[in-house]
């Protein structure tokens, strides 16, 4: 199903084995996902073995996020994600914060303050969700770098 467009997959009756691997879409900018739907009877497992991310998530997304996958009236069928998928962290987006020195009200006449940067990752985990066996859930997380980049000096704060 990977094909970089979001799609509902339509089955009328489903038997799937824990070695049967599904390859899914995400997009991040809607947290939607490839969804397969099944009308009439389903059972077994189906195991996502690789997704391909759309977009991307923002500082704003830091959280957990379920995302359906499975529409079905059965209850004999789950789904469950790949060692590969559950074990792996991934990067879904690129982030940056802007810092600033503070001046402090005494200082030195050789001190010199700056506007800084620190580049970061938004990275998630995905587990299938413990409420429900039809969604994902991705647990988004920031990851900053442990340095910064000074842009600019704040000015003769002191000359």
């Amino acid at each position: 199903m990977q094909n970089d467009l979001i799609e509902n997959i339509v089955i009328n009756d489903l038997s799937s084995n824990a070695n049967a691997n599904y390859k899914l879409d995400v997009n991040l900018n809607n947290l939607t996902s490839d969804t397969i739907t099944v009308n009439g009877s389903a059972s077994g497992v189906i195991t996502i073995s690789d997704l391909n991310y759309l977009g991307s998530l923002t500082l704003e997304d830091v959280g957990k996020h379920p995302i359906k996958v499975l529409n079905t009236n059965s209850n004999s069928v789950t789904l469950a994600l790949s060692d590969a998928v559950k074990d792996s962290s991934f990067i879904l987006g690129d982030i940056r914060r802007d810092e600033q020195d503070t001046v402090a009200m005494i200082t030195n006449f050789n001190t010199v303050y700056y506007n800084r940067y620190r580049l970061g990752n938004i990275v998630g985990k995905l587990s299938v969700s413990s409420d429900s066996k039809d969604s994902i859930t991705i647990d988004a997380v920031d990851q900053w770098s442990n340095t910064s980049t000074a842009t600019s000096v704040l000015g003769d704060t002191l000359q």
